[in-house]
Parts: C-alpha cells; sequence; structure tokens
C-alpha cells in the first residue's frame, strides 16, 4: 500500500484484487506516484491515467500491445487500449469498480513502463528535444500558474472573500472542507500574516498539467509583537473551470523560527 517509487510498484503484485471495496488513492497519493511514472498524464477529472506513444510501425505497436494484454491477463488488471492510423497507441489505466484511481493503476503503468517498444525514430526525437529544451508552459499552463500568483497577492492583502472566490466547491484544504469560518479562523489566528514567494509556481509533474507547485515563506506577529516564519512547499490542484480544488503540503512545513 505504500509503494511509490517506479521499483516498488513494479515489485507489487495485483493478483486481480480490483473490485468495489479496492481504496481510492487520495488526492496526495497520486500526486506522489505520478513522479515515478513520468510518461503517464492524468484525465482533467482526475479518473484515469493514460499514455500515449508512436510505435515505429504496425507490427511493433501490436508486438507492444500484445504483450501489454498478456501482462494484464497475468496481473488481473485491465487497461482500455487504443490503437488508430496504423502507429498511434494509447493506453488508458482507471479502476472502473470504484470510478477512479487505485494503487493497482499506477503498479501496472509501471509494469507497462518496463516493456520494451519500437517506436517511431521522428517521434523519440521530437520528445528528447522537448526535454533537452525544458518545459515552455503553454497558454493553459500559464493561466493556472497566475492563478496560484493571485491567491497568494490576495493572502497578503487579506482578502478572505475573494480567496473564497477562487476556490472550487467542494475545495480541500489541507485534508479539510474549505468554509468562510475555516478562513476567518486563520488569519485570526496568524496575525499580520504575510507570504513571500521564494520559489516560482511551476508543475508538480509532466503528468499532472493541473496541479501547480509553489514555495513561500510563512510570517506572522506572535502576541509579543515579534514575528515568527516557516518555509513552505505547497501544491495547488485547479478544475476543469479553473477554479481551486485542492491545498496542500507537499512537505510539511519547516519549524518555526524568529524573525528580527
Amino acid at each position: 500500500g505504500n509503494a511509490a517509487s517506479a521499483e516498488e510498484l513494479r515489485s507489487c503484485k495485483i493478483g486481480g484484487c480490483c473490485g468495489k471495496d479496492t481504496p481510492l488513492l487520495s488526492h496526495e497519493a497520486v500526486l506522489v506516484r505520478l513522479q515515478a511514472i513520468p510518461q503517464w498524464t492524468i484525465s482533467a477529472d482526475r479518473k484515469a491515467i493514460n499514455r500515449r506513444l508512436i510505435a515505429k510501425n504496425w507490427k511493433a505497436a501490436m508486438q507492444f500491445l500484445n504483450e501489454v494484454s498478456a501482462l494484464a491477463e497475468e496481473e488481473g488488471h485491465h487497461p482500455d487500449l487504443h490503437l488508430t492510423g496504423w502507429r498511434n497507441v494509447e493506453v488508458s489505466l482507471t479502476t472502473h469498480a470504484i470510478g477512479g484511481l487505485s494503487l493497482p493503476d499506477m503498479v501496472l503503468a509501471a509494469k507497462i513502463d518496463h516493456i520494451q517498444v519500437e517506436c517511431s525514430p521522428k517521434w523519440l526525437k521530437e520528445q528528447d528535444s522537448a526535454k533537452e529544451q525544458g518545459f515552455n508552459p503553454d497558454e493553459t499552463t500559464s493561466e493556472r500558474f497566475a492563478v496560484v500568483n493571485r491567491y497568494i497577492e490576495l493572502a497578503n492583502d487579506h482578502n478572505q472573500q475573494g480567496l473564497l472566490g477562487m476556490l472550487a466547491s467542494p475545495c480541500n484544504m489541507f485534508g479539510e472542507p474549505a468554509s468562510p469560518e475555516g478562513m476567518a479562523w486563520y488569519f485570526d489566528t496568524y496575525t499580520d500574516v504575510k507570504f513571500e514567494v521564494t520559489t516560482r509556481p511551476c508543475l508538480i509533474s509532466r503528468g499532472d498539467p493541473h496541479t501547480i507547485r509553489v514555495g513561500y515563506s510563512r510570517s506572522w506577529r506572535k502576541g509579543n509583537g515579534k514575528r515568527q516564519k516557516v518555509e513552505v512547499d505547497e501544491f495547488f490542484t485547479l478544475g476543469p473551470e479553473g477554479k481551486i480544488t485542492h491545498i496542500g503540503y507537499l512537505q510539511p512545513p519547516t519549524s518555526a523560527v524568529d524573525v528580527e
């Protein structure tokens, strides 16, 4: 249940255990495991992961799909397989019985990535070129970065109504449902709280274009008038309509230190 790295996932045995009692992976658990399977992309509704490739030819595509099929039979967990244009391959994984992602999906994805496939040389060259150039955000991703920056600006202004207006309904904040009462408690507890970005917004992984990572220093004034500060590594997940559906920590905040 704790397998997270590619090696750990590949060492698991599914054994046909998927059913209506299979646990859904939490939002945070999916984020962690997506980093172990970078060739896969999560769907906008976060219920499936997909891998696409262009094989060298029909024979290579069918050989790959047949090996995936044999693996699926052995594991007792079956992906959706698509072949179009005679060599464009797509593999989609979800746990249908529970309508979302489970650990067996991640396990099978890691095992599929271990299958050799002869890809189009042109397509491979394009993939290598994209890696060398680094990530250049498209317009949609840039808009998501702007949403996170705007959220931090409103937080620095202590604009609670503005912040609530950026949240989806429901929105999960650090494991709890977001609410006006919770927002008011936060700003009452952390007097004169300020946020200073230390790591600009970026994608947490290429496989999740909906989740943005940002690092910042959070400081507030204590009862004795002195300020304390912690370093925070946080994520924001945005839904299809551009509103924030999840906020949480990628790492626990550092211990508070006094600020001059």
